[in-house]
């Protein structure tokens, strides 16, 4: 006996229209769910990414705030002494007005001086003066001992002496004074980072700077940026003398 089939034509089309519609709702949910995670996952990512950045710039203010209670709370800081004491510029005009102070305080005299530069140790530039220190036995001991303990940094070359003198005897001693400085950083440490406490060897060189003793009037300040472009040609890099405005 043979089967019939009968395709009702009608009934496809209204169940096609019926699955067609279907998809579509399933396609628009699934994209309103796709796109309302995306925003919602960059959102959550960019409040993170926000979260961690603000949680950096904590560490990095709470450590800035515990170097400056550190250095605070050392009682040693002085930021006009560090300058004077390592200067950024030749210092052999410093020093020898200190050298003169330092000589009258010890009954020395201080002849045949001169100045040259140096040979570089890294970046550390290098100041000589040359000088001949005539004074007893003893003084010139102390004006050496004085000279060593004296700001600009400084160190001690070449001595020598013609004879052996005994106590109370003058010496004339040759020597030469080697004076270290050098110019501020072209790059400064990035301020985004963590600052670190100093080492104790920093900290070693640190306590020797501020112990160097300044012995004449002069007074050196911490430079200040210098913004304006003066015209050499022109009388004090202003207006020539008897010239208008």
């Amino acid at each position: 006996m043979a089967l019939e089939f009968k395709i009702d034509s009608n009934r496809i089309k209204r169940e096609g229209k019926f699955y067609l519609v279907f998809a579509l709702v399933f396609v628009v949910i699934a994209y309103f769910f796709y796109s309302t995670g995306i925003r919602f996952y960059t959102g959550i990512s960019k409040s993170l990414k926000e979260t961690k950045d603000t949680k950096t710039d904590i560490q990095l203010l709470e450590s800035k705030i515990g170097s400056l209670k550190s250095i605070k709370d050392s009682g040693t800081v002085d930021v006009n002494l560090l300058n004077v004491s390592f200067q950024s510029e030749d210092p052999s005009l410093f020093m020898y007005s200190q050298l003169r102070v330092i000589s009258t305080n010890n009954n020395v005299e201080l002849t045949d001086i001169s100045f040259s530069q140096g040979q570089p140790v890294g970046v550390i530039n290098v100041a000589v003066i040359n000088l001949l220190v005539k004074g007893t036995k003893e003084n010139v001991f102390s004006f050496i001992t004085e000279v060593g303990q004296s700001a600009p940094l400084s160190g001690l070359g070449g001595m020598s002496f013609s004879n052996y003198v005994e106590s109370g005897e003058t010496l004339s001693l040759h020597m030469s004074l080697e004076i270290y400085y050098s110019p501020l950083p072209e790059v400064l440490p990035d301020t985004n980072k963590i600052v670190n406490s100093l080492s104790e060897e920093e900290k070693t060189a640190y306590d020797e700077l501020i112990k160097l003793k300044v012995f004449s009037n002069t007074e050196i300040k911490a430079q200040s940026p210098n913004d304006v472009e003066n015209d050499p040609f022109v009388y004090g890099g202003g207006v020539q003398e008897g010239q208008k405005e």
